[in-house]
C-alpha cells in the first residue's frame, strides 16, 4: 500500500513537469496490474477446479500465460527486494 500511496503522490504532483507525471501515471498502472494478477489468477485455478469439463483451448492458453507472467513478475519482485523501494521509485 505504501508503494502505491508513494507512486501516486508522484504522479500527482503538481510541481512536476508532465513528462514525470506521465512516467509515474505509468508506473503506477504498471504496479496495479502486477497487484491484479495474483487475484485473476486465483480466480481462474478455483473456477478451474469447479468444472468438470475439460476447459476450452483459448482459456487454458490464457490461463498458462497469465501463469507465466506472474512468474516474470514474482521474479522482479525478489530483485526489487534486494535492491530496495527507492530503485522503483526512480
Amino acid at each position: 500500500m505504501l508503494k502505491l500511496f508513494a507512486i501516486f503522490l508522484k504522479a500527482e504532483n503538481p510541481a512536476n513537469t508532465a513528462y514525470m507525471r506521465e512516467k509515474y501515471r505509468k508506473k503506477m498502472e504498471e504496479f496495479i496490474y502486477r497487484c491484479e494478477v495474483p487475484v485473476e489468477l486465483f480466480e481462474l485455478s478455483e473456477d478451474r477446479k469447479k468444472k468438470e469439463k475439460v476447459w476450452p483451448d483459448f482459456k487454458e492458453e490464457y490461463y498458462n500465460k497469465l501463469g507465466a507472467k506472474y512468474d516474470s513478475i514474482m521474479k522482479e519482485v525478489c530483485k526489487e527486494r534486494s535492491s530496495g523501494f527507492s530503485t522503483y521509485i526512480k
